[in-house]
């Protein structure tokens, strides 16, 4: 897990946006009782309160979280700056890497010119 810092005016843009995206009848199902709390003047001396506050938007982000299609919309990856590589494909992973160095003992290709290894004990014949 990780945490970025965002002011309430970024979690209303973002509610705003995924509105107009998916409509409110689809976001009022996915956020369930965790919509966004209101916007109030909060004192530095409220800590309740703002704790309160804070815990509801973390209810807010899990249930977007939780939803396939939202949680992998754009809008969402970019606001909780989501690294690509957590939603890439395993196959296009696999496509991208060329597999072990060829100074990898380990590897198959570093192995196969020099002999076998025998199923029994893993020793070179």
């Amino acid at each position: 897990s990780w945490e970025v810092e965002k002011r309430f005016s970024e979690f209303a843009a973002l509610d705003w946006r995924l509105r107009e995206h998916f409509g409110d009848v689809k976001m009022d199902l996915v956020l369930g009782k965790s919509r966004l709390p209101g916007k109030t003047f909060i004192d530095q001396k409220s800590a309740g309160l703002i704790k309160k506050r804070k815990e509801r938007l973390r209810n807010y982000i899990d249930a977007l979280a939780q939803h396939h299609a939202v949680s992998r919309c754009d809008l969402v990856r970019s606001f909780l700056q989501y690294p690509d590589a957590l939603f890439s494909k395993p196959e296009a992973v696999l496509q991208n890497w060329d597999g072990p160095s060829e100074e990898d003992p380990s590897s198959p290709r570093h192995r196969g010119s020099s002999g076998s290894s025998s199923a029994a004990g893993g020793k070179k014949t």
